[in-house]
């Protein structure tokens, strides 16, 4: 779908050569890429799995990763090398969203720094987003307890 979005933004961008169709590709073009990555457990991970026929490549090269140096194993040079792949994947896209969540604070804090409300409209996405966590931890523990309370009755 988001392959298809991106296609669909992009033929609206030579069309109509409004740029503002490109901002909606974008975002699409990384959703396919990020998918497709063997380095998440997303689609592009189970079809690398089911490709070479080895399930839990990431849990493995996670373990190998923290059993380095206590065990004496044979060391698979593919899955050093996927792991490291992974490892630097993984932290670019820590650190992208890092930074584009910092930017994005100091843009509302920059618009709304005389207002606490105009501040609070900006970050509305990563307030809700907030709230949404918050509500999901806060049942998690209403339900934990509540299993507790039966188990002990």
């Amino acid at each position: 779908m988001n392959l298809f979005l991106y296609s669909f933004f992009i033929m609206l961008v030579n069309l109509t050569k409004q740029e503002i169709f490109f901002l909606f590709a974008l975002p699409n073009l990384f959703r396919v890429v990020t998918n497709l990555s063997p380095f998440m457990p997303l689609d592009g991970y189970l079809m690398l799995t089911t490709i070479l026929k080895k399930p839990n490549i990431r849990k493995n090269s996670f373990d190998l990763l923290k059993s380095f140096g206590k065990e004496k194993k044979k060391v698979q040079l593919p899955i050093i090398i996927y792991t490291l792949i992974s490892i630097i994947f993984i932290g670019f896209l820590l650190i992208t969203q890092t930074l584009t969540f910092i930017n994005n604070f100091k843009i509302a804090y920059n618009f709304g720094n005389t207002n606490f409300i105009k501040f609070i409209y900006q970050m509305r996405a990563y307030s809700i987003l907030i709230i949404i966590i918050l509500i999901k931890q806060l049942i998690t523990y209403v339900n934990k307890k509540r299993g507790h309370r039966n188990e002990s009755h």
